[in-house]
Protein backbone atom coordinates (compact mmCIF):
# COMPACT_ATOMS: atom_id res chain seq x y z
CA UNK A 1 0.00 0.00 0.00
CA UNK A 2 2.84 2.60 0.80
CA UNK A 3 4.07 1.80 -2.71
CA UNK A 4 1.38 2.59 -4.26
CA UNK A 5 1.34 6.37 -2.00
CA UNK A 6 4.63 6.77 -2.86
CA UNK A 7 4.15 6.15 -6.99
CA UNK A 8 1.33 8.64 -6.60
CA UNK A 9 3.24 11.11 -4.47
CA UNK A 10 1.11 10.79 -1.37
CA UNK A 11 2.43 10.36 2.21
CA UNK A 12 -0.18 9.15 4.38
CA UNK A 13 1.05 7.97 8.10
CA UNK A 14 -1.98 6.06 9.12
CA UNK A 15 -3.72 3.17 8.09
CA UNK A 16 -7.15 4.55 7.60
CA UNK A 17 -5.93 7.08 5.19
CA UNK A 18 -3.97 4.49 3.06
CA UNK A 19 -6.93 2.30 3.26
CA UNK A 20 -9.14 5.52 2.03
CA UNK A 21 -6.64 6.59 -0.34
CA UNK A 22 -6.46 3.27 -2.19
CA UNK A 23 -10.24 3.18 -2.47
CA UNK A 24 -10.20 7.01 -4.28
CA UNK A 25 -7.58 6.63 -6.36
CA UNK A 26 -7.51 2.98 -7.52
CA UNK A 27 -11.05 1.42 -7.17
CA UNK A 28 -13.26 4.32 -7.65
CA UNK A 29 -10.77 5.07 -11.23
CA UNK A 30 -11.98 1.62 -12.43
CA UNK A 31 -7.46 0.50 -11.75
CA UNK A 32 -8.58 -2.06 -9.08
CA UNK A 33 -11.89 -4.44 -8.96
CA UNK A 34 -14.25 -3.64 -5.97
CA UNK A 35 -13.33 -7.11 -4.74
CA UNK A 36 -9.74 -6.07 -4.35
CA UNK A 37 -11.57 -2.98 -1.90
CA UNK A 38 -13.49 -5.62 -0.51
CA UNK A 39 -10.28 -7.93 0.71
CA UNK A 40 -8.25 -4.89 2.13
CA UNK A 41 -11.34 -3.50 4.39
CA UNK A 42 -11.58 -6.54 5.79
CA UNK A 43 -8.32 -7.73 6.66
CA UNK A 44 -7.30 -4.07 8.14
CA UNK A 45 -10.67 -4.31 9.75
CA UNK A 46 -9.67 -7.82 11.48
CA UNK A 47 -6.23 -6.41 12.55
CA UNK A 48 -7.79 -3.78 13.63
CA UNK A 49 -10.19 -6.20 16.21
CA UNK A 50 -7.07 -7.92 16.96
CA UNK A 51 -4.99 -5.55 17.82
CA UNK A 52 -7.93 -3.72 19.83
CA UNK A 53 -10.83 -6.09 20.49
CA UNK A 54 -11.54 -8.80 22.52
CA UNK A 55 -8.85 -11.57 22.01
CA UNK A 56 -10.57 -15.12 20.16
CA UNK A 57 -9.31 -18.32 18.58
CA UNK A 58 -9.73 -17.79 14.54
CA UNK A 59 -10.99 -20.31 12.72
CA UNK A 60 -8.16 -21.95 10.06
CA UNK A 61 -10.79 -21.52 6.90
CA UNK A 62 -11.37 -18.03 7.58
CA UNK A 63 -7.56 -17.41 7.99
CA UNK A 64 -6.74 -19.69 5.04
CA UNK A 65 -9.61 -16.75 2.91
CA UNK A 66 -8.00 -13.76 4.66
CA UNK A 67 -4.30 -15.11 3.65
CA UNK A 68 -5.54 -15.91 -0.38
CA UNK A 69 -6.85 -12.62 -0.24
CA UNK A 70 -4.17 -11.10 0.52
CA UNK A 71 -2.29 -12.82 -2.05
CA UNK A 72 -4.64 -11.35 -4.47
CA UNK A 73 -4.23 -7.87 -3.23
CA UNK A 74 -0.58 -7.99 -3.52
CA UNK A 75 -0.32 -9.59 -6.43
CA UNK A 76 -2.55 -6.84 -7.98
CA UNK A 77 -0.50 -3.73 -6.70
CA UNK A 78 2.75 -5.61 -7.54
CA UNK A 79 1.36 -6.22 -11.33
CA UNK A 80 0.08 -2.49 -11.31
CA UNK A 81 3.59 -1.11 -9.99
CA UNK A 82 5.78 -3.03 -12.73
CA UNK A 83 3.48 -1.71 -15.36
CA UNK A 84 3.97 1.90 -14.32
Amino acid sequence: MWNLQSHHNHERTKSTHAVSFFDKEFIKKGIFPKELSRALHYGFDERQTSDYGEVWDIDYSEAEMALSEAKRLVKAIDEYLKGK
